[in-house]
């Protein structure tokens, strides 16, 4: 899971001069399953992305665009648009995660440590 430093990879236009100390709210579902987890904290830092950075979303979002094509069938062009040009790396204290798949379960709280 996350060890509380995780890196969250942010589009440019989020920016709001600020830099840091706000609330951050963060859902991620697999598009296949819909299992999906939320994450609660607040942002220590914002940095520029690091080429690493940039793969990783580049990796995601052809992942991502590929499971919405598949299950959905829309077109990947379509699909293509929503890819950012730009990001930053936003670094977060995470202080809660929880379950947000669809169901009985949504919400609960989840260890934060990965135990």
């Amino acid at each position: 899971m996350l060890d509380g430093r995780d890196e969250l990879v942010l589009d440019d236009l989020m920016r709001d001069g600020s830099g840091h100390g706000g609330a951050v709210a963060v859902t991620v579902a697999d598009v296949r399953t819909l299992r999906a987890v939320q994450l609660k904290g607040h942002a220590l830092r914002l940095e520029p992305a690091t080429p690493v950075d940039v793969e990783r979303a580049a990796r995601f979002c052809d992942e991502f665009i590929t499971d919405v094509s598949t299950n959905d069938g829309t077109p990947r062009a379509l699909l293509e648009r929503l890819v950012p040009g730009r990001y930053v790396a936003c670094v977060v204290a995470v202080d809660g995660l929880f379950d947000q798949t669809p169901g009985p379960r949504a919400g609960v709280p989840l260890p934060v440590d990965g135990s």
